[in-house]
């Protein structure tokens, strides 16, 4: 009987001195046997032999010139030897032949090597990561032709089959050729009809003699003990071997190891064997080839028959009676016969467990173990532990239906794995393992130094600092010369406090900052501290030349080198100096020359050092997480995966009407039915994108896969923790799990913006990481591409400087302008969706979205950029759809389907103008003054409305003569109506929402509308007005029409002030503050005299209420 493949069950579990050599002889008979009918185990042996071998310490050999050959012992014909079919004894007991090498495939091995070189052997050699295909079953097998044919991906091999595949086959046959270690052969089990022979020693036929004497006498002192009462059973006493330990599959047996199963004992014969984990194969009384690893030597159901006790088989003689088996030998008793006692049919081994999950606790201190339970007649389960890949060792016995444990008994830096065996009375079920858990002690990196200082002191720079971090084993010292690019000036031990640098040259700035090192990272830099080397001669010169004519001892300016000017700026500072200089009128002096000037008095004249002391960062952003927003999601998704997400499968965005912007951090919460959402999304965005193909034959593919993916996904390296825990998932249960777990991570579905205390600035300082993602996804909404987290791993963004570089940089790349774009349809109200109404159909609607994205895309690409631009172009997009839609009839015959810009008059182009902003703040089939009014008021001068005071409009008795909407409104609303308790707010909103009305529900210009009270007379619209404060005593303008209006909005301080505003809140998710207010207010007075769209969305990238973050209440 050929022995089984042992790839198709012990793949995870193999031992080289146990299984190996056993494993590879049987294959290699079976190939010789067998391999017409299955040339699977050619397969076998061709991939995975060579594996064996080198993990056993040997090396394949042969090659080209070498056919395998293998030389082992085998009956002829694969037939017994022993006489079995007559009940004879054999005339030979062992004949010793040698076996016909398999044959090899047809082909060319030389032409085999040279495709198998050119193309295979980049993935399938030694540095290849490329695995062979999955081990099949023998009923459903390939021939390696067809598997190399049909799932290789040749390069230029594309027709790669029938020669070809055949000679890369025979190549592959050519390179294995082994000799089989000579070894005893193992006496088989005593389940045969033989008789002991003459070759018999002495000494075993006296034993087996002393056996049947013992048997015998045991038999009549039972017999006598019953013959009072023939009516009672005899009850056989169990054979002591029954007592012995339970099998378990996989444990380690050694040979002549006693164990129960199934109600027998046995011996163990071949330890390899015996040590399986194949039960379907090895399991004792019931594998399918139990026989060759075990010997049965005792039953151990009470229900045996006739008192056999003996383990042994009944079968039939050839006359046609009962005959007890006994190692072949008589056992002098004619007349007495045994059976075996079958088990009960309905008794089985318990069903294995599955879903074994261990986990880690928080503490490093217990891991905890769940499984599920698929048998309903279990008595318990074993629980066994291996530790650092070591022997499987059992640590338990939990009671039946038990369905998790905790392992207390674990210590820090160790790998553990666990499987769980169920069992009862009848035998065991498979092992089933776990994922592998490491405890590892914690290390982090270092804690940013602080307080460094430079000072300038006969042409040497002297930095001093405080003690670094007590993890820290090193400090690195960089200096710079532009802020720009940083260099390491050279690396100090941990405990040193101060450096001086020699090596420098007059007339140069040198910036310094420090990083503390150890094996888990670096700490974020210190402080960044500047010294000036100013050449004295240079100084002197241009003194004389601008300043000593007022300056010196006779001038009228005062002596600037008196004891008494020295004396009055001893409490005072560099910086103050330079300050005083530059208000001084000598033109010819420009900022350099001032700075030369200032360097000059204060180092060379009054001999006072340069103590660079960093001003306190004033301002900070909140610090915490963001949820990213649904837009965000996809855009990560498409960027990182290139799977296109459907926003309605997205959770629906959540923020309050007063914030106005979906990134809102406090309304972040993942919920029941939010979790579901994106678990459903994570598994199917994992089964879409192609990298779920991605196989790895090695823990260190494995690894680099997982760390590449975890980069993109949270947006930083990942923990060494996160990479084993990863890769033991890879490993388990393949990439595409991976991917959906990832995307199930906090990390991926929130923006950490945490940062690392700066003492210097008494705040959180944004790590590298958390910058390239900020800068990402305030100026992108996207994740940072490999460009920014290159940069962050060189640590560009340690200094702000470098924050606002790149932030420049990125503002010129197209993906900013869309982002713009995404911003400006929730500062405009367009974002919702916009069903068809009356005169509004879903090409218009889809034309009025793409309008307003054009419009915008080339503003901020090809325009000013501005604010004005923004609300006042005088251009527009226009299709054929759209401009016949707008009435502009002339263009239309012009106009294609696609969107082209085209120059307007006053009554379109700009944000209030366009038609998706009218119909999105609408109704039905009616215009709504006060949506608009209340956008206005809202969104563009920040002046947030009250609650409506839920009076019905329809209540109200209007007049019998026709009015306007605009009438409408006044009487519903104005100071007559509800006592007054509408027009407090409405007076605010009705004026600037009338501004408006010349557009109708669907965006259409109009002059003239139907009287809200009577549909039949048409009535002109008045659209001018006045614009109030918030207060509503005082009149901000006058206007005419919209345009009027938009025109006076694009320069109002308030409306620049509050654009400002509402982009902090779209990029941060955040509201100005205390702690804030002073960096957004620098900023809105900056955008207040420039209103450029771009420069205020790099300062809001680079302020301090970005970079630099503190805990709120």
């Amino acid at each position: 009987m050929p022995r089984p493949n042992p790839f198709y069950g012990h793949m995870a579990n193999i031992d080289c001195t146990a299984n190996y050599l056993p494993y590879a002889k049987n294959i290699l008979l079976d190939l010789d046997m067998t391999h017409a009918i299955r040339p699977i185990s050619l397969l076998s042996i061709l991939l995975c032999l060579p594996l064996w071998l080198t993990a056993c310490g040997g090396e394949p050999v042969g090659g080209v010139d070498n056919a395998p050959l293998v030389t082992t012992e085998t009956p002829e014909n694969n037939q017994p030897s022993t006489g079995e079919s007559t009940g004879e004894p054999a005339t030979e007991t062992n004949t010793q032949e040698e076996v016909d090498p398999p044959q090899r495939p047809p082909g060319d091995i030389i032409l085999g090597k040279t495709t198998y070189t050119g193309q295979c052997a980049m993935c399938h050699g030694e540095a290849g990561n490329g695995a062979f295909p999955l081990f099949i079953n023998a009923v459903e097998f390939e021939a390696i032709e067809d598997v190399t044919h049909r799932t290789m991906p040749f390069g230029d091999a594309s027709a790669c089959e029938g020669e070809c595949a055949t000679n890369v086959a025979a190549y592959l046959v050519s390179l294995i050729s082994i000799s089989l270690p000579e070894t005893p052969a193992v006496e088989p089990p005593d389940n045969s009809t033989e008789t002991e022979t003459e070759t018999e020693t002495e000494t075993e036929t006296e034993t087996e003699t002393e056996t049947e004497t013992e048997t015998e006498t045991e038999t009549e002192t039972e017999n006598e003990n019953n013959s009072g009462d023939p009516s009672q059973p005899v009850t056989p006493a169990l054979p002591a071997q029954c007592a012995n330990p339970q099998w378990v599959s996989g444990t380690e047996y050694a040979v002549n190891t006693l164990v129960v199963n199934r109600e027998a004992a046995f011996r163990c014969v071949i330890a390899g064997w015996c040590a399986s984990t194949a039960s379907w194969a090895y399991e004792p009384n019931s594998g399918l080839y139990w026989e060759e690893a075990w010997e049965k030597v005792a039953l151990c159901s009470e229900s045996t028959s006739n008192g056999n006790t003996s383990g042994e088989p009944t079968t039939p003689n050839t006359d046609g009676e009962e005959q007890t088996e006994n190692n072949g030998a008589e056992t002098g008793t004619e007349n007495e016969t045994e059976t075996e006692t079958e088990p009960n049919e309905n008794a089985s081994a318990p069903k294995a467990v599955s879903t074994v999950i261990a986990v880690a606790s928080a503490n490093q201190d217990r891991i905890g173990l769940s499984w599920t339970d698929n048998a309903n007649n279990e008595t318990g389960f074993a629980i066994r532990r291996r530790t650092n890949n070591g022997a499987v060792v059992q640590i338990h016995n939990a009671p039946a239906n038990s369905t998790s444990y905790t392992d207390a008994n674990v210590k820090l830096d160790n790998q553990y794995q666990y499987d769980i065996i169920a069992f009862n009375a009848v035998g065991s079920s498979a092992a089933v393992e776990s994922n592998q858990v490491s405890l590892v002690t914690p290390v982090t990196a270092p804690n940013a130094i602080t307080n460094l200082n430079a000072t300038l002191n006969n042409n040497q720079i002297f930095l001093s600092w405080s003690q670094a971090d007590a993890t820290a084993d090193t400090i690195a010292i960089y200096r710079t010369l532009d802020d720009i690019q940083w260099q390491q000036l050279t690396t100090v031990a941990a405990n040193t406090t101060q450096y001086n640098d020699t090596n420098i040259t007059t007339n140069t700035t040198y910036g310094y900052r420090l990083v503390a090192i150890n094996t888990a990272g670096e700490s974020q830099a210190s402080n960044t501290v500047h010294v000036s080397v100013t050449p004295i001669a240079a100084g002197q010169t241009l003194f004389n030349q601008h300043c000593a004519a007022c300056h010196s001892a006779s001038g009228i300016g005062g002596d600037l080198f008196s004891s008494q000017t020295q004396t009055a700026w001893l409490n005072k500072t560099l910086s103050q100096l330079e300050t005083k200089i530059s208000t001084m009128p000598a033109q010819q002096c420009d900022a350099n020359c001032q700075k030369v000037v200032a360097d000059f008095i204060w180092q060379d004249k009054w001999n006072r050092v340069v103590d660079i002391i960093e001003e306190k960062i004033t301002s900070s952003g909140v610090r915490g997480v963001r949820l990213l927003t649904p837009y965000e999601y996809a855009n990560t998704i498409k960027a990182t995966l290139n799977v296109t997400v459907n926003s309605e499968d997205l959770p629906s965005a959540r923020f309050d009407s007063h914030f106005k912007y979906p990134s809102q951090s406090s309304q972040g919460l993942v919920l029941t039915d939010e979790a579901a959402a994106y678990q459903q999304l994570a598994q199917d965005i994992a089964s879409k994108t192609t990298i779920t193909k991605h196989t790895c034959s090695t823990a260190s593919c494995r690894q680099n896969a997982v760390n590449k993916l975890g980069l993109t996904l949270f947006r930083k390296p990942l923990t060494a923790a996160q990479t084993a825990s990863y890769s033991t998932l890879f490993e388990t249960n393949g990439f595409e799990s991976v991917i959906t777990s990832m995307l199930m991570s906090p990390y991926f579905l929130y923006l950490t913006e945490l940062g690392k205390w700066d003492a210097q600035t008494e705040s959180y300082r944004l790590s590298n990481y958390e910058i390239a993602t900020h800068l990402s996804f305030s100026l992108w909404g996207m994740p940072p591409n490999s460009t920014l987290l290159n940069l962050a791993a060189t640590g560009t963004f340690s200094s702000d400087e470098g924050v606002k570089n790149q932030a420049q940089t990125m503002v010129n790349d197209a993906r900013f302008a869309a982002h713009v774009s995404e911003f400006i349809r929730y500062y405009a109200n367009t974002y919702s969706v916009v069903d068809e109404k009356p005169g509004l159909s879903t090409d218009v609607i889809a034309a009025m979205q793409q309008e307003q994205t054009e419009a915008i895309h080339y503003l901020i690409n090809a325009g000013s950029a501005s604010f004005y631009e923004l609300l006042n172009p005088s251009y527009t997009y226009l299709n054929s759809t759209l401009a016949n839609h707008y009435g502009l009839t002339s263009t239309a015959q012009n106009a294609g389907s696609s969107m082209q810009k085209y120059n307007v008059n006053s009554l379109r182009g700009g944000l209030m103008h366009q038609g998706i902003f009218q119909v999105s703040n609408s109704d039905f089939s009616a215009t709504s003054l006060v949506k608009r009014g209340k956008f206005i008021r809202e969104n563009m001068l920040c002046h947030m409305m009250g609650t409506p005071s839920g009076v019905d409009p329809d209540t109200i008795t209007l007049p019998e003569h026709p009015i306007t909407t605009r009438e409408r409104w006044d009487v519903i609303t104005g100071p007559n109506a509800s006592d007054g308790q509408c027009w407090q707010c409405h007076q605010l909103m009705n004026e600037p929402g009338s501004a408006l009305e010349n557009y109708d529900h669907a965006g259409r210009y109009r002059t003239e509308e139907s009287a809200a009270n009577d549909s039949r007379v048409a009535l002109t619209i008045d659209a001018s007005g006045i614009l109030r404060d918030n207060s509503g005593f005082n009149t901000l303008t006058q206007y005419a029409d919209a345009r009027a209006l938009s025109e006076y909005l694009a320069v109002s301080e308030q409306a620049l002030s509050c654009f400002v505003d509402n982009a902090y809140r779209f990029t941060t998710g955040q509201q100005t503050d205390a702690q804030s207010e002073n960096a957004i207010n620098a900023l809105q007075q900056d955008f207040i005299i420039d209103g450029d769209i771009k420069t205020l969305f790099i300062e809001l990238a680079s302020s301090p209420a970005a970079l630099y973050r503190s805990d709120r209440d």
